[in-house]
């Protein structure tokens, strides 16, 4: 659709849909899924933007934009429901080196598809170099991040991942793929305590305390004029 891909599978009566959106950072969870339901279908944004230099364009609920892309979404979940279904096989392998990452390898039928996962904001240029190096082995290679803003400052400096690793946890997944089931939950997180709210409230203190020093500046100015002539 455009620049915008989707990769799917049908389980049964529930589906499980990876978005790749290469021009766009964040989106209004309403743009896909406003009347979905979501112990059905779930949405999975690979959000694989380059790390460092990835796109700020958000999309918001009830644009025109929004709609277009909804009406996307909606044709290809129309299409999921006409493969037939036939046995499903995976094999996957989870690390927790200097960086924690994963690998997945999926089949089903005569389709063998590849997906990698790291747990950053974004995704570092070798691992691209590695997705394009497995695409003549499988049918489709996915790469996705968790949108994590666990650090800034590591986001911040990371430029390289550790391949070797990720290339450990493919050949895992690969050799230890056999018969396998897929469930889906729907959970909500308990409340997080947001960064950028403390940060809002910083910044909201320190424009009080400049314009109260301004203020005491301009009096105390006043002052010396008052007590110098009268």
């Amino acid at each position: 659709y455009g620049s915008i891909e989707f990769y799917g599978r049908r389980l049964g009566g529930k589906k499980v849909v990876y978005l790749h959106a290469e021009q766009i950072d964040d989106y209004h969870v309403g743009v896909f899924m406003a009347d979905i339901d979501r112990e059905d279908v779930l949405l999975v944004d690979l959000h694989n933007h380059d790390i460092q230099e990835g796109p700020e364009k958000e999309v918001q609920y009830g644009t025109s934009e929004a709609d277009q892309l909804k009406s996307y979404f909606d044709d290809f979940l129309e299409e999921l429901e006409e493969p037939e279904l036939e046995d499903y096989y995976a094999g996957f392998d989870v690390g927790k080196p200097d960086q924690h990452i994963m690998a997945m390898c999926e089949r089903v039928g005569d389709q063998e598809v590849l997906i990698m996962g790291s747990d950053t904001n974004g995704v570092t240029q070798d691992l691209r170099e590695l997705q394009d190096s497995y695409r003549s082995e499988f049918d489709h290679v996915l790469l996705f991040s968790t949108d994590t803003h666990a650090s800034i400052h590591d986001l911040a400096n990371r430029k390289t991942s550790n391949i070797d690793e990720m290339e450990n946890k493919v050949e895992n997944a690969v050799d230890s793929t056999s018969s396998a089931e897929i469930g889906l939950v729907n959970r909500k997180t308990a409340p997080l305590h947001l960064l950028k709210n403390d940060y809002n409230g910083l910044v909201f203190s320190v424009n009080i305390l400049i314009r109260l020093t301004l203020i005491s500046l301009v009096l105390f100015y006043l002052l010396l004029i008052l007590w110098i002539f009268f």
